[in-house]
């Protein structure tokens, strides 16, 4: 039969092992520690996305230097960076600020109104006779 290990007389239960079982000072319960969490592909891209790297002298990340090119290749001419630009240009279109028009800007909207009514009249007339 195993001899009893003496606990000093500190009580044992749950929550209480006896004091040989328990961490020293310093020793961790789990000493590697929780395992790292996998970067994901979406993370890695955007980690490569936002580093910054200098350019002419110039900081800049390189979604900015990628954009940068892609605008450079579609005023030279390429097609295919100009057709990415164009499909892209409604989303860019919504970031503009509010427009109230002026004085000016309305007085033109009632011409140009007019102008449209006039023209349907006419052609209402002509289509009648």
């Amino acid at each position: 039969m195993k001899e009893p290990i003496p606990n000093d007389g500190d009580e044992v239960g749950y929550g209480k092992p006896p004091k040989h079982a328990q961490f020293k000072k310093g020793q961790s319960g789990n000493p590697n520690g929780r395992p790292k969490k996998k970067k994901s592909v979406k993370d890695l891209f955007e980690e490569a996305w936002q580093t910054e790297v200098k350019v002419n002298g110039t900081k800049m990340t390189k979604a900015e230097l990628f954009i940068n090119q892609l605008v450079n290749d579609g005023i030279k001419g390429k097609a295919s960076a100009r057709n990415l630009l164009m499909a892209h240009l409604p989303e860019m279109n919504d970031e503009l600020e509010e427009f109230e028009p002026s004085f000016d800007d309305k007085i033109e909207m009632i011409k140009t109104i007019r102008r449209f009514e006039a023209r349907e009249r006419n052609q209402s007339e002509e289509d009648a006779s």
